[in-house]
């Protein structure tokens, strides 16, 4: 669990969170026994939620150069 902590002071802040609506930044200490438990249990039965196979992809055009 440590790690998990560890890898997420890593990750980059400000970012757009995902589907759920939440970024690193606010994943409280209690998370990271959630994370670790699914993490456990997907490679113990081999699936990944169902959730976790949806994206929602939102195109971002870059201002034209002139």
């Amino acid at each position: 669990m440590e790690q998990l902590k560890r890898r997420n002071k890593t990750l980059k802040t400000g970012k757009v969170p995902g589907m759920g609506r939440n970024s690193n930044e606010a994943l409280p200490d209690e998370a990271f026994y959630w994370v670790k438990t699914i993490i456990n249990r997907i490679f113990t039965y081999g699936r990944f939620p169902e959730t976790w196979k949806t994206a929602m992809v939102i195109p971002m055009p870059k201002p034209s150069i002139p």
